[in-house]
Order: structure tokens, then sequence, then C-alpha cells
């Protein structure tokens, strides 16, 4: 059966950077729908470590108090290890309110915490929605698109479309704007462990283990259990050989601190993995179209900030937006506004954290500079708070709150 409906906005994807998006836009007085693949709550790919300077933008979108309702684990400090046995501990970075360093927080559970916040606020969610194809008018702007629901297709005339689906945006590529991945490739893997002997000591604590061809996380969340997630070359992957916990637990074995945690280490689900973790795209935004999230760019894992920068740029991309609908100009000249809010205050963190990961990548160069940061305590610190946004008067303070 095929339908049709209209609407102001049209987002693509229910994670952090879409229903931020979403969210804003029926705060203002859109008519906003949002399109989220899954049919319910499901475990992604992801740290899970929901840094200090993202409590206010949960805040804003309304999904704070059942955030803390859900009893995250408290995160005060970061332990690093090399496969030596070197070790640097630094206490997180905090607001000035001197509020917790950061929260663990599974995805599984924020996703549909800002989900509900933002269908609160006015926006219509429809799950196990899949997108298939940008509807274009005859200019060759974005003008809506066409989805896949339980039912059949769904044809949706939209002003604006949101991508908001991720690394792999099936949006981005329909538009064009995919660059495809070059070099050398990482693969990521998570998978919830049973709080066990084996994790004593890590209460309030994120613990990240180098090993030659990556690194490993490990942080609690709630509930109880224990998130350790995995970035390693593709081609160690390839050669380690056998499915995605075997995987990470051979890898995750060329640091003996890591080992020792993993020993007799239960997995409380199955893992969930993600190939390539690099993307690119040509522009964030055309006629029609914004980009926000991973869809529109890559964090790197090790910032401890996607799921601020997630947020933040659905927040600025709804800013723009807002302005856009109400001149009638949804143009990439008139949506210009979100790429420059993105490079004043998304692209310096962001720049900083790709370049200490690539320090992640090689273990024994870390491990040199890891005694001398030890005796100077104020430049991990530094460099920490350099991976963080800024937020230099980019907040939306005037946004209606949640309904």
């Amino acid at each position: 059966m095929s339908q049709r409906l209209a609407t102001d906005v049209l987002v693509v994807g229910g994670g952090p950077a879409g229903s931020a998006a979403a969210g804003e836009l029926a705060a203002r007085g859109h008519r906003v729908l949002l399109a989220e693949a899954s049919r319910g709550p499901r475990h992604r790919v992801c740290g899970e470590f929901l840094s200090a300077e993202a409590l206010p933008l949960l805040e804003q979108l309304g999904a704070l108090p059942a955030a803390w309702v859900a009893a995250p684990a408290l995160l005060e400090r970061a332990v690093f290890t090399t496969p030596s046995g070197r070790k640097l501990e630094v206490k997180l970075p905090e607001l000035p309110s001197g509020a917790s360093g950061a929260l663990g927080l599974s995805r599984r559970l924020l996703d549909e915490t800002l989900l509900k916040a933002a269908a609160l606020r006015g926006v219509q969610v429809l799950r196990n929605t899949r997108f298939v194809a940008l509807r274009r008018d005859a200019c060759g702007t974005a003008a809506g698109a066409t989805l896949r629901t339980a039912e059949g297709t769904l044809a949706v005339d939209a002003a604006l479309v949101i991508g908001a689906d991720g690394r792999n945006s099936a949006v981005a590529r329909d538009a064009g704007l995919d660059r495809p991945a070059r070099g050398n490739l990482h693969c990521a893997i998570k998978v919830h462990f049973d709080a066990g002997a084996g994790f004593d000591g890590l209460e309030r604590r994120v613990e990240i283990h180098l090993f030659p061809g990556g690194y490993v996380g490990m942080q609690p969340v709630e509930g109880g259990r224990i998130n350790v997630s995995a970035v390693i070359e593709a081609r160690l992957a390839r050669r380690l050989g056998g499915g995605s916990l075997a995987i990470l637990m051979r890898a995750a074995s060329g640091n003996p601190a890591a080992r020792l945690r993993l020993r007799e280490a239960r997995p409380a689900g199955a893992p969930v993995s993600l190939y390539p973790l690099e993307r690119r795209r040509w522009a964030s935004l055309s006629d029609g179209l914004l980009l926000v999230g991973d869809a529109a760019e890559v964090v790197p894992p090790f910032s401890g900030d996607g799921i601020a920068a997630a947020l933040y740029s659905g927040i600025l991309a709804a800013r723009t937006a807002h302005t856009a609908l109400e001149t009638s100009d949804v143009t990439a000249g008139g949506l210009s506004g979100y790429r420059e809010w993105r490079r004043r205050q998304l692209a310096p963190p962001l720049a900083v954290s790709g370049l200490l990961e690539h320090l992640l990548y090689r273990p024994t160069l870390a491990g040199a500079l890891l005694p001398v940061l030890q005796r100077t305590p104020a430049v991990p610190q530094f460099l920490l708070r350099s991976t963080r946004l800024q937020l230099r008067g980019g907040t939306w303070p005037d946004t209606p709150r949640h309904r």
C-alpha cells in the first residue's frame, strides 16, 4: 500500500542528533516527522560516555530528568595504560557548577529517552520506518523522501530533510555527499559484560587500554553492566579472525591490564560491530537538506564528546533550519549558517581529538609520553578539555522548553 503525507521537516534517524534537531524544531512550532528504522530500543556501537558538556544539552532537550532516573554510572577519572605497563590517570573535566565529570549511560536507554522527549515536544515519531530515496522538485532540491514502513511505501513531502542516519548514511549517499573511506580503516566492536571480580576498581572510572593496532575502552553503565568497546585496525581484525567477540578479546589481550580485566568476564548480551569507522562527506548540506551527527562528520571515538557533539549538531541544525523555514529559503545559501556554526563550534575539538587518537594507535610512542604527562598533570587536563565542546554562546537559551 502506498501513502502520502506532508510535513515541514522530515528527520531521518532517531539517534541523539536526529532527536535533538526534531525536538528543537517542533518546540519552535514546525511540523516535524521523524523516521527511525528500529522497531524499539536497541544497542548501538558507542562508548556510552556522556561528558559533562552533554548535560546542559540534555536539559535543554527535556531529556535530563529521565536520564537521571535511569541511574547512570558516575565517572570521575580516566586511566590510560600501554602494553608495556605504563599508566596515566587524570581527573575528568567538570563543569563550572562542579557537576560530576561524566556519566555512563547505554545508548539503548539514552536514545529512547531522547525520542520520548522529542515526542513530548510535538514530534511525530515513526518506528520501523526506513529511508528509500530523496524526493526532489523540478530544480533538484530535496523536497521530502520515500520511506518504507511495515504497511508499505510512504511518500513524504517536506520543505526540509535532515539526515541523521549515522556513519553509513543512506541520505548522504543518495544526496551525492558521501566520499569513499581510504587509508588504514578500522572497525569497532561493543559488548556489555556483567560486573564481576575482574572489573573491581572500575567504579567511577573509564579505562583506555592501548594495544598494537587499536585500543579498548571500559566503563560502567546503568544496571551494573560494563561497556567494553574496542577500535581495531581492520587488517588486524581480519588476521585474528573469528566472530566479533573473539576478535575483541584477542585484540585486547595485547595489553596486560585489559587481558586481566577480561580474563573471566561474562558477556551480558551479543556484541554489536561497525565497519568501517571512517566515513567522509563532501559537505554537510545541500539545497533542502542538512546532515547532522555522524551523518555529517564522524566524531573520533576517543574524544569522549561524541554524544555531546551529536546533540549539539542537531541543535545547530535546528537553529539554522528555523530561520530558513521562516524566510522560505532552504537553498544551500539559506542553510549556510549551519556550516559556519559547525566550523566555529565543532571543528576545533574534533581536530584535536583526531590528532590524539592517532597517538593511541602508536602505543610505543604513547608509552614514552605518558611519564612526561604524569609529571605535568596540567597538560593532560588541557588536552582533555581541548577535545570537548566549548559552547561559546552556542546554546539556544530561548528555546521553548519541552511541553
